[in-house]
């Protein structure tokens, strides 16, 4: 049986945020979320990256094989994980002009801090975000509050589409 998620209140956030996690670049990148903090539907797991040499964190099968992907591709530069959409007052606002429900942790009901699975530089064209779920799994907000809080921080660069095909 999965263990409970932990309870992430304002002050875990500014804890969280004084240990640098889901800030830095390359191998002084730290996750927002680890494997040992989510319990996990799927298999979560670990990996060494050559390329930021450090280990990064995945919560699902489909994120590693993901990643593998992203580490063999010579046009990505960096590759950051569990990458925390900040400030929460941002998600709060698209998910109202969209409509739909913002994240709450299931046993409190407070809001979340959301993550997008992989926040990747490539070269010459900034960052793009993207995330890797099963079909049946993806939720409105996955799709478009996702992408419309990386337009609003011109996270995209020059290219928008899914880099999935790399």
């Amino acid at each position: 049986m999965a263990k409970p998620r932990p309870v992430i209140d304002q002050k875990a956030i500014d804890r969280m945020l004084k240990q640098g996690r889901g800030r830095g670049t390359h191998d002084q990148y730290k996750p927002w979320l680890t494997v040992r903090d989510v319990p996990s539907l799927g298999k979560s797991s670990r990996d060494k990256g050559w390329k930021t040499r450090r280990p990064h964190h995945f919560l699902s099968t489909l994120e590693l094989l993901y990643y593998l992907i992203l580490e063999w591709s010579q046009m990505v530069t960096d590759i950051r994980e569990q990458y925390p959409l900040l400030p929460i007052d941002d998600t709060i606002a698209i998910a109202e002009s969209l409509g739909v429900k913002h994240p709450t942790h299931p046993r409190t009901k407070r809001l979340v801090v959301m993550t997008t699975d992989f926040y990747i530089s490539l070269q010459n064209e900034g960052g793009v975000s993207n995330t890797r779920a099963p079909s049946n799994t993806l939720k409105t907000w996955t799709t478009a509050g996702q992408s419309r809080n990386w337009r609003s921080k011109g996270a995209f660069g020059k290219r928008e589409a899914s880099i999935g095909g790399l």
